[in-house]
């Protein structure tokens, strides 16, 4: 099952590190931070940067989240794990299934390519293709779409790659 780790901001890959280093594989079967590519200008040209898509969080797959958290619970890095009451919560199937959509196999949401018809979007190729729905906002010039789903308990808002390719 997959839980969520909150870890301080910009410490996500040093942490990763510790779960390599410090947890059983038996324990944990994966660690991960979800990414996105985003297309930013630098010095004049458009290049692809890989940025933190939930970041202060990581998605821990694991049978035993308890034993992860007596294992890191010293790290300064380490914030806690998402928890109900006494209870950790595990990741709900829908919310699994979103994320994987936007990450795909890899982790990490590549760019979207849509277009604008009639003022409605359209994406057809990317993670973002059928997302339409959560969309709440376009910048075209930035090439970037925020998002606005129920993720972890929360309604979460985030940005992804988008380029508008056409508007007719």
């Amino acid at each position: 099952m997959w839980y969520i780790m909150w870890v301080l901001t910009g410490s996500e890959q040093e942490m990763l590190y510790k779960i390599e280093d410090n947890v059983d594989h038996d324990v944990c079967l994966s660690a991960w931070s979800p990414c996105r590519i985003e297309r930013r200008k630098l010095k004049g040209k458009d290049r692809d940067v890989k940025v933190r898509l939930f970041p202060g969080y990581l998605i821990i797959d694991t049978d035993d989240p308890h034993e992860i958290h007596e294992t890191l619970k010293k790290e300064p890095e380490y914030i806690g794990m998402l928890k109900a009451g006494d209870d950790y919560v595990p990741v709900s199937g829908a919310e699994q299934a979103i994320i994987e959509r936007l990450t795909g196999c890899e982790g990490t949401a590549g760019m979207s390519i849509g277009i604008i018809d009639g003022g409605h979007l359209k994406v057809i190729e990317g993670n973002l293709k059928g997302m339409e729905r959560y969309i709440v906002h376009i910048d075209r010039h930035k090439k970037k779409a925020r998002l606005e789903i129920e993720l972890f308990g929360e309604v979460r808002r985030f940005t992804m790659g988008l380029e508008i390719v056409d508007k007719k």
